[in-house]
């Protein structure tokens, strides 16, 4: 009579555990892959995300400038509309609606990288009012940071030429803006120049 054998031999525990610990090697591996581009796919996000809201914004105010009206002459009595707008290489300023004002009241806003030697791109921004100097208002008005590593350079097309710099309140076609911080480089994000209604 042969007897049977009830259980596991030596061998086929050891290579059964030899398998369950290449398992859990392999699903270890792969969680810490998951975990490892999460982190990747956080910093690439983290490092962009300020250029990507300036970025909407400048499209979302670029594309509906507000014009501003202003006396002519004060016998007759004329009145005309004229564009708040300044152009220089670190700086723009300009009114535009806010994204979320009631109304679409027109805001002055000034986009500034490096002002005053700060680092960063820094906004100012206050409600345009036209019985006030807007320009001395906004040069009172106090800064808010944006993104402390994020700098930019804009440049202005008109009249079939790049300028860096255009007289105060001539309106370009084009702004084209580069961007950059000390661990990456944008590509030139170029806005079309619009009237807002």
């Amino acid at each position: 009579m042969k007897r049977t054998q009830i259980g596991f031999t030596l061998m086929e525990t050891l290579i059964a555990l030899v398998l369950m610990s290449l398992l859990l090697l392999a699903l270890f591996g792969g969680f810490r892959a998951g975990i490892a581009s999460w982190q990747a796919v956080d910093r690439q996000v983290e490092q962009s995300e300020p250029q990507q809201r300036l970025d909407r914004m400048l499209y979302r105010h670029l594309s509906q400038l507000q014009g501003v009206e202003a006396m002519r002459g004060f016998l007759m009595g004329s009145r005309h509309e004229e564009m708040f707008f300044i152009a220089r290489p670190n700086l723009i300023r300009y009114a535009a609606p806010l994204a979320l004002a009631v109304d679409n009241q027109p805001y002055a806003v000034e986009l500034a990288s490096r002002p005053g030697g700060r680092a960063g791109v820094w906004v100012r921004l206050l409600p345009y009012d036209q019985k006030q100097d807007m320009h001395a208002a906004l040069d009172a008005a106090g800064y808010l940071l944006v993104s402390g590593e994020l700098t930019l350079r804009l440049r202005y097309f008109v009249d079939g030429q790049w300028h860096d710099e255009l007289e105060e309140n001539v309106l370009p076609q084009l702004v084209s803006v580069d961007w950059q911080t000390p661990e990456r480089v944008w590509s030139a994000t170029t806005y079309t120049v619009s009237r807002g209604q």
